[in-house]
């Protein structure tokens, strides 16, 4: 009998239930005087679970419960089990290999296990066979009621996307939806008992029915088709089958409705997941997570609120005689569960029952650790992105330039200073996009805060074509790569760069891209879609590096100047004062102005001409007839300008710019020119300029006048319209007039022919020693190509023309011991010292021999070379250096002074010291300073030694017998010397007497200005030049290596180095190279003095050579001289200075 709760309720319950006096709606089973059975459905759950878990895997379950009353560890126990099966398969594989090997035609192992198996599957029951290959995907049954589906439906709806396994879940999923909606129609009426009685069944009951009768057979197909059925059976989809399918079965044919664990349903909406998933509806990781993760939560909620409700209806089962529930409906309790979670409890309910505190504290210590490990994940879906992980919104008023690869504050700092600097007037039009793999630091931040119109910073790699896409590369101006000058592994750094390029390239073919490179610079030539005519550039640091240091060999200061040419700078001279100081300003647009009190006097000339940059502008008509001297005559006599070199209509027809030469001889229409100029307004004069008009008008008052077209040759406004709409050029010429075959046919030529007999391996064993006396190593043993001084025979060139090309000779002939060097007597010779680690990457020397091996320079003035450096080192890089004339190995070190005597130091023209990169993984660690300390230590060993009578005695001999200036050095301090430096900030340390004030940028110290030190750094900024002129890039190669040849690039990219021999080596040389030469003024008639602008025209008319600047002694040492940049034209000439100039070869 139903426990007693009082009269009024029963009297209530009876007016408000309708069907009660006719007994054939539903009404509480404890009026009519019938058995709840509630509590005999939650008993008869659990024992079936029971049950059908023992009956699955009893062993297990028995063995799961022995170990946990005897305190095993369940892990040891599976590696000992392990280990046993290890040893029981060996021995049966002993076993096997016996039977093989008695019969190794027959494996009956294998035999006899096939048969067992089908043995076994034939003495299956039918219904239970098809039950197993149903729930299999794999099987031809399983797949039985796709296809009959497939015949009922059109072939191309959903269900051809549907397995069979799937579309049973489907349908499991569709019942469950059904059963659980009856049941929440059922709780969600607060007057409905949880167990009711009727003389007759509704419509609903059977339909719930029929559900159940599915899910039941769905279980025993997962069951029966799962190899881990002790995991099916024990989960939750399977406890809602054995909580819900008994009362479901049972209770139409007792009259009986009960809707107590109808919630249990909720978790088979979890098969949801994975039906979306596999039919592609799905197909994010994070959204599959987090649709797990609501559900989950949803499911755990509705649980506990299902049994809450049970329990609130039906009070404790341990009262007898009274009755503590109440009725509620479930989304009642379903509020209070969720608020017990949350803390906001918007139920306003009361918990009666004890059973129902149980079950909601019990719910709370679950539901705590699951929601608060699910909350998380499920609030990172919801929180707003990030604009650096947003797209770059493309807009009609800006064009974008991409920046990419090593992209950190440093670079980008000085890059949007150069970009946007004011003498660059269309640089308001781009925006600067940065893609980096990591999120902005503070600093980049800070950045980004700055210069908030102009730059744009977005996560992510351009090797993946979802972030090309949201950086619109389509779209793009241009992308720069930037390279890290000081990674620890520059050919990794080189290939992942160039991997970008590939990337960018297969996405947009035509795509403007500028490279910096630290050594792999052939590689690139070697993809198709990489065209320097379609605007693509690249520029090789190493090249450039250690190129400037070989100019600067032959004329001390070259580097520095060219460096300042890579720069924008505004000079402006603020006060001048009587006493020995100078006050001046550098102003940059986008910078506060910084004023430096300088004490020396030399600082404000130097600094003058750091502000000189190199521009290019379009000739006037005025100019067309003219030859470049006339024209570079008038330019710096009208206008000063210095003319550099020319380029015939490059936007149409694109050819190699042409230092100190015109094509043809003459300048045509639509020629450009290039330019060293103080500011772009100078110019701008030159493509105004009207010999009609402006012949009396003063320079700054020269405009556009009408005689010149409507477009005025504006190279500004054409360039920008080709940024803007992608213009290529439409009728494309040769960069070179070169056969496309002839290049190809000599590298097969050579590698045919002379490769085999030359490529002889510097290892070869040599009867002659290292160690050996003076005599082992005879000049006579050497070819006459490698000997030096007056009367050796005429030299080969290389294919191109542009370089000496020799024999290749093994390294074995060329290196030289101690006496074997001072014996050799070098003399006005150049060293160049290589400070390295064990199996330390390459630096590309080559880059280093080839400008001083060019054939520019006549033969006579060649100057030997001598490295000092370790020999295992060299023989990396001897097969790009085999071939090249007058060049010896020392093996030793520059901290060594033995090594350094021996190589002559005191009678050497110049010497270079450079560091190759460290392989010290730990170098992020070290302090910026150690990074230089041997260099700096070498550098400051040489300044510190001196030089006994005898060996300058020796010298003097020695340079008595060949031709040239006399050399002889007394003290370490007076030898010309270069140090290159990792970081710039480590020059402070070469010096110890000069007057640099701290923090003192590089380009400002005594080093760096007196070309006594060097730093890759400074090169970081030719790619901003680059972008707005690709053309300026070979215009500085050219002057560097002397010409820039298209043929030299494509031998160079097959990876062979030079090429020559007979039929292989140029006759003549190339006629359009230029060399770099410095004069002394000591060795001219000033006639009682000239200015620097009347030395330069008499240069110019008299011997054909172009005054670039000068080297002027900073007082009274003779090896501390400045950089003068192209000085004013009153600026006045001493006996002491030298000039830095270009000189076209005879």
């Amino acid at each position: 009998m139903r426990k007693l709760f009082g009269h009024h309720f029963v009297s209530d319950y009876i007016k408000r239930t309708p069907g009660f006096r006719s007994l054939e709606g539903p009404a509480p089973c404890y009026l009519l005087g019938r058995p709840e059975l509630a509590y005999v459905y939650f008993g008869a759950g659990l024992l079936t679970a029971i049950v059908i878990a023992l009956i699955v895997d009893s062993p297990s379950i028995f063995r799961f419960f022995v170990d946990l009353c005897t305190c095993k560890d369940p892990a040891k126990e599976q590696e000992e089990d392990g280990e046993s099966e290890e040893l029981l398969q060996a021995t049966a594989g002993e076993d096997s290999t016996d039977k093989v090997k008695a019969n190794p035609a027959i494996d009956n192992t294998v035999l006899n296990r096939v048969r067992e198996l089908e043995r076994k599957k034939a003495g299956q029951a039918r219904i239970w066979a098809y039950i197993i290959a149903a729930a299999s995907e794999l099987t031809l049954t399983g797949q039985t009621w796709v296809r009959r589906w497939k015949i009922l439906w059109n072939p191309s709806s959903i269900i051809n996307l549907i397995d069979s396994w799937l579309l049973q879940m489907l349908l499991g999923v569709v019942s469950s939806g059904v059963s659980h909606a009856i049941y929440l129609s059922l709780v969600s009426n607060k007057s409905r008992t949880m167990e009711a009685c009727a003389t007759r069944n509704d419509w609903l009951q059977w339909t719930d029915f029929a559900m159940n009768i599915f899910l039941a057979i769905y279980f025993l197909v997962r069951a029966a088709g799962s190899e881990q059925k002790l995991r099916v059976v024990l989960s939750l989809h399977s406890f809602g089958d054995y909580f819900n399918v008994p009362n479901a079965l049972i209770n139409p044919f007792l009259s009986r409705q009960f809707t107590g664990f109808g919630f249990m349903r909720f978790f088979n909406y979890l098969w949801l997941i994975e039906i979306l998933t596999n039919t592609g509806l799905l197909r994010s990781a994070n959204k599959i997570r987090l649709v797990q993760l609501i559900l989950k939560v949803l499911a755990l909620i509705s649980i506990a609120a299902g049994f809450l409700h049970l329990a609130e209806n039906l009070g404790d089962p341990w009262l007898d005689d009274l009755y503590n529930g109440q009725q509620i409906m479930f989304w009642k309790c379903f509020l209070y569960v969720y608020g017990r979670v949350t803390l906001l409890d918007l139920s306003g309910m009361r918990l009666h029952t004890t059973s129902g505190r149980v079950i909601i504290y019990s719910f709370q210590l679950l539901a705590l650790g699951v929601i608060a490990k699910a909350l998380p994940e499920i609030l990172t879906h919801f929180k707003v992105q990030p604009a650096y992980d947003k797209g770059y919104k493309a807009t009609s008023s800006y064009l974008h330039v991409i920046v990419t690869g090593n992209v950190t504050y440093y670079n980008m700092k000085n890059i949007v200073q150069e970009f946007y600097h004011g003498d660059r007037t269309y640089a308001q039009h781009f925006k600067i996009v940065m893609l980096s793999d990591d999120p902005p630091d503070e600093n980049m931040q800070r950045l980004l805060k700055r210069f908030y119109t102009k730059l744009e910073y977005k996560r992510g790699t351009v090797m993946k074509l979802k972030d090309l896409e949201r950086i619109k590369v389509m779209d793009a101006a241009a992308t720069l790569i930037l390279s890290n000058s000081n990674s620890l592994d520059a050919d990794a750094d080189d290939a992942a760069n160039i991997m970008r390029v590939v990337s960018i390239k297969n996405v947009k073919s035509d795509a403007r891209v500028f490279y910096s490179n630290t050594m792999l610079q052939a590689y690139l030539q070697n993809i198709p879609s990489w065209s320097p005519l379609t605007g693509d550039t690249i520029i090789c640091l190493a090249e450039l590096r250690l190129g400037l240091l070989a100019q600067s060999c032959i004329a001390p200061g070259f580097s520095t100047l060219m460096a300042n040419l890579f720069t924008t700078r505004t000079y402006k001279e603020k006060t001048k004062v009587t006493k020995p100081s100078y006050i001046t300003t550098l102003n940059c647009k986008y910078s506060h102005k910084k004023m430096f009190q300088h004490k020396e006097a030399w600082m404000a000339d130097y600094e003058r001409g750091t502000a000189v940059e190199t521009y290019y502008r379009k000739f006037s008509r005025s100019f067309v007839g003219m030859t470049f001297e006339e024209a570079c005559l008038f330019c710096y006599q009208r206008f000063n300008l210095v003319l550099l070199a020319t380029q015939h209509d490059p936007e149409h027809c694109p050819s190699v710019p042409l230092v100190f030469g015109v094509d043809s001889g003459h300048i045509k229409p639509d020629t450009v020119g290039f330019f060293m100029a103080d500011h772009k307004r100078q110019a701008e004069k030159v493509q105004f300029y009207c010999h009609h008009c402006h012949t009396d008008v003063d320079v700054p008052a020269i405009t556009k006048c009408s005689c010149e077209p409507k477009d005025g040759g504006d190279t500004k406004v054409s360039q920008l319209r080709s940024f803007r709409h992608g213009d290529h050029p439409h009728h494309v010429q040769a960069l070179d007039a070169i056969d496309a075959t002839s290049v190809e046919s000599k590298v097969w030529s050579y590698i045919s022919s002379h490769m085999p007999e030359n490529s002889r391996s510097s290892e070869e064993p040599d009867n002659k020693t290292a160690n050996d006396d003076t005599d082992s190593l005879s000049l006579s043993a050497l070819p006459v190509a490698r000997s030096s001084g007056i009367g050796k025979e005429r030299l080969q060139m290389d294919s191109s023309g542009m370089f000496y090309w020799a024999p290749a000779i093994p390294l074995s002939s060329v290196a030289l011991n101690r006496q074997q060097a001072i014996a050799k007597s070098f003399h006005n010779h150049i060293i160049l010292c290589i400070l390295t680690e064990v199996n330390a990457p390459s630096i590309g020397v080559e880059n280093f021999i080839l400008p001083l091996r060019s054939t520019s320079i006549p033969q006579k003035e060649l100057n030997d070379i001598v490295i000092v450096t370790d020999r295992d080192y060299l023989e990396k890089e001897w097969k790009n250096l085999s071939h090249i004339p007058d060049i010896f190995l020392l093996e030793g070190n520059a901290m060594n002074r033995g090594d350094l005597r021996a190589a002559s130091l005191g009678t050497c023209k110049m010497c270079i010291i450079v560091g190759a990169p460290t392989i010290n993984k730990d170098v992020s660690k070290l302090d910026s300073s150690m990074l230089d300390r041997a260099v700096v230590l070498s550098t400051l060993n040489i300044k510190a030694m001196c030089f006994s009578r005898e060996e300058l005695d020796l010298a003097a001999r020695s340079a008595s017998r060949q031709s040239g200036r006399q050399i002889l050095w007394k003290h370490g301090s007076e030898i010309p010397l270069i140090t290159d430096l990792a970081r710039e900030s480590n020059a402070v340390f070469l010096d110890d007497d000069d007057d640099d004030i701290p923090k003192r940028e590089f380009y400002l110290t005594q080093p760096y200005g007196g070309g006594r030190a060097f730093s890759a750094s400074v090169l970081d900024l030719l790619m901003i030049m680059a972008f707005f002129n690709p053309f300026l890039v070979q215009v500085v190669e050219s002057m560097i290596f002397g010409g820039v040849s298209s043929a030299l690039q494509r031998v160079m990219a097959e990876g062979i180095g030079l090429i020559g021999g007979q039929g292989i080596s140029t006759a003549a040389k190339d006629t359009k190279q230029v060399r770099v030469v410095q004069l002394c003024v000591e060795d001219f008639d000033l006639n009682g003095g000239l200015t620097y602008g009347e030395i330069f025209v008499q240069m110019l008319q008299e011997r054909g050579i172009i005054v670039l600047g000068i080297f002027r002694l900073m007082d009274s040492r003779p090896n501390r001289r400045f950089v003068m940049c192209k000085p004013s034209q009153e600026t006045p000439v001493r006996q002491s200075d030298l000039l830095i100039a270009l000189q076209r070869p005879a």
